[in-house]
């Protein structure tokens, strides 16, 4: 791969996301994009060596055409699948502006509360129960199950929300392609999966996937989010203990996860559906917390701050890249294959799926457009005179359109959320607090190296806010430390579990 940026077939390539089992994550965009119109994408290359077996790439292309019907707010969608004139296989998706799960219940600025782990589990299964429920155009099922959720498989947005991504893995459903083996090192034993699913996988039988399987893989981040704890993979597949013996949580919750991880799938809510109902009479009941959503984004904000000013300064680099100047790789011929397009009427009548032959171009290369990203409507792409017709002018364009207008607009928006996200940062002097609870109870709590007191208790302020270090220590076990950042008007929340010190008497 050549110094980033870098252009593959109709891609820019800005940097490398991560490398996983199937191949390279890179965050890109089309290289016929309009540069004011920066739409970043992650495009996934299959590994050079899975995209040289015929049985892997069928899969493949069965599974992401799948995974292409997915339009749910919850789930990142996929843009194009495709090959390159090199001959690896590629997809591109939507880019999700978040950080995985799996950081958020490390980062201590968070603090999950199991209000907001019941809401993210909520929002997963209202995607998965989507995916589950998903039938083609002749009303038959897809059979479509993800088969490998996991914390890094879950983003959680800035917004508060949080998307699904890698539908249309290898085997996340029940391929169409029979007799075909998937390469071992795809099949990641993973304590995510459900029994059923590890056992087969081990036995190295067909894999037959149904949508218990996913209740489980829910069951486990939640149990997960719950206790602030990793769940560790038992080799005889039995159940965890509950989450109530690792924290206090009620008792209807503990119930929930209990049920989401039985060993036997006919012991578990039958669909996401079902849990997510039973979560949300216990969350309306327990928590009542209505604006789970807009604290969970606060949080995200003051947690990964820095992270979101760095994404967004390296986004002003890239939109600068001019493409023409760019290393070219040659582009695949293009080909007929199926693809989402606009059905051409009016406004609202929707989409629909236009099924053509698929060929295949000089050298054996393939192109497989199956986004919905190709449904633009109203686009402002130049209009080209060919000498029968006159270009546009400036007296043409009406006044909101023209470039310099929508550019103080811009600014003018930016700086009133600027200036409304500072006011929020400040505050307006309300007390804030800091709860802290231990098990065992009892502990010291110290504040900047000063005792306050002991747990369980609540220190109101009503000083500015500022970065505090919580010290929870007590004697026989070792001390938990904590850095927070108050904000004005909340209580942070801190619950420790200390850990026995075998050097103290």
């Amino acid at each position: 791969m050549p110094h980033f940026p870098y252009r593959a077939g109709n891609y820019v390539l800005f940097a490398e996301l991560g490398t996983g089992t199937l191949g390279t994550t890179f965050i890109g965009r089309e290289a016929a994009q309009a540069k004011g119109n920066f739409k970043p994408l992650a495009v996934r290359i299959l590994d050079a060596n899975l995209s040289q077996r015929p049985d892997v790439v069928r899969i493949f292309l069965d599974d992401q055409r799948a995974a292409a019907l997915l339009q749910h707010p919850r789930i990142a969608g996929v843009h194009e699948v495709g090959a390159l004139s090199d001959g690896s296989y590629f997809v591109a998706s939507e880019y999700v502006h978040g950080i995985a799960l799996r950081e958020v219940m490390r980062n201590p600025q968070i603090q999950l509360t199991q209000g907001q782990a019941a809401q993210i589990a909520m929002q997963m299964c209202d995607a998965l129960h989507y995916a589950h429920e998903r039938v083609d155009l002749s009303g038959k099922s897809l059979e479509i199950v993800h088969g490998q959720i996991s914390c890094d498989s879950v983003l959680v947005g800035f917004d508060g929300n949080i998307k699904i991504i890698e539908f249309g893995c290898l085997r996340t459903r029940n391929a169409s392609v029979a007799n075909v083996s998937v390469p071992a090192r795809l099949q990641r034993r993973t304590v995510y999966m459900a029994p059923e699913l590890r056992a087969q996988l081990q036995s190295q039988s067909q894999p037959t996937l149904d949508r218990r399987a996913d209740v489980f893989s829910v069951g486990v981040l939640l149990w997960e989010m719950l206790t602030g704890e990793t769940l560790a993979l038992d080799e005889n597949d039995e159940p965890p203990p509950p989450p109530s013996s690792k924290r206090e949580v009620p008792p209807e919750l503990d119930a929930i996860v209990q049920k989401a991880l039985s060993k036997n799938k006919d012991d578990r809510f039958p669909t996401a559906l079902a849990l997510r109902l039973a979560l949300s009479q216990l969350s309306s009941k327990l928590f009542g917390e209505a604006s789970v959503t807009t604290i969970m984004a606060r949080n995200m904000t003051i947690g990964f701050r820095q992270r979101m000013v760095a994404f967004q300064e390296q986004v002003d680099v890239w939109k600068k890249f001019e493409t023409d100047t760019l290393p070219v790789e040659s582009t695949p011929a293009p080909v007929v294959a199926p693809v989402w397009k606009s059905s051409g009427g009016p406004a609202g009548t929707g989409s629909a799926f236009q099924s053509q032959r698929i060929g295949v171009g000089p050298g054996g290369s393939q192109r497989l457009n199956v986004g919905s990203v190709k449904m633009q409507v109203g686009t402002t792409s130049s209009v080209h005179d060919t000498g029968n017709r006159r270009s546009e002018t400036d007296a043409e364009v009406p006044i909101w359109k023209k470039p310099l207008f929508v550019a103080l607009l811009g600014v003018g928006v930016l700086t009133v959320i600027v200036a409304l996200v500072l006011v929020l940062m400040r505050g307006n002097g309300s007390p804030w607090a800091i709860y802290v609870d231990s098990q065992p109870r009892g502990a010291e709590i110290k504040i900047d190296g000063k005792v306050v007191g002991n747990t369980p208790k609540r220190i109101a302020n009503s000083t500015p806010p500022a970065s505090q270090r919580v010290e929870i220590s007590k004697r026989g076990f070792r001390s938990e430390v904590r850095d927070v950042l108050p904000q004005s008007g909340e209580t942070v929340h801190i619950e420790v579990e200390l850990k026995p010190d075998e050097n103290q008497p």
